[in-house]
């Protein structure tokens, strides 16, 4: 018994897979769009002695500005999203800890100043304010 599948084609590429793109590097379609760490890196108030001298508001101020580099929805929904019980911007649980490691990095490099397994409450996760109280009470902590 003999196949016939395949008779009749190119011997150009497998059409399985298709054709690859060029492997040269496109550029960004936005001009002066910047990778994310270089943009994590414009917030201001992400070094250790900003963060130990940061009120809650102005905490949540510059987890809002980091929300917004992130890009698509979760800027979005701190800009005009849905509000959270306590007042603040309603944020995904993801983006939470993505915002804790971002300000763990910034006060003490390789460790982190919120163990999400001892978070009592994960509904605090939730909002841009529960956030800002986890991490001041943990600056707060660190500094005594």
């Amino acid at each position: 018994m003999t196949s016939n599948v395949g008779i009749g084609l190119s011997t150009a590429g497998s059409t399985f897979f298709p054709t690859a793109s060029p492997a040269v590097p496109m550029a960004p379609s936005t001009p002066g769009a910047q990778d994310l760490a270089q943009r994590v890196n414009s917030v201001t108030g992400l070094t250790r002695a900003a963060l130990r001298v940061l009120d809650r508001a102005a905490l949540q101020q510059t987890l809002e500005e980091l929300c917004a580099q992130l890009g698509g929805p979760s800027s979005a929904a701190v800009v005009g999203g849905d509000l959270h019980a306590n007042g603040t911007a309603r944020i995904p649980s993801l983006v939470a800890v993505w915002l804790i490691g971002q300000v763990s990095e910034a006060y003490a490099p390789g460790r982190k100043l919120v163990k999400l397994s001892q978070v009592q409450d994960v509904d605090v996760l939730r909002s841009i304010g529960g956030v800002a109280n986890l991490l001041i009470r943990a600056i707060r902590r660190d500094m005594e």
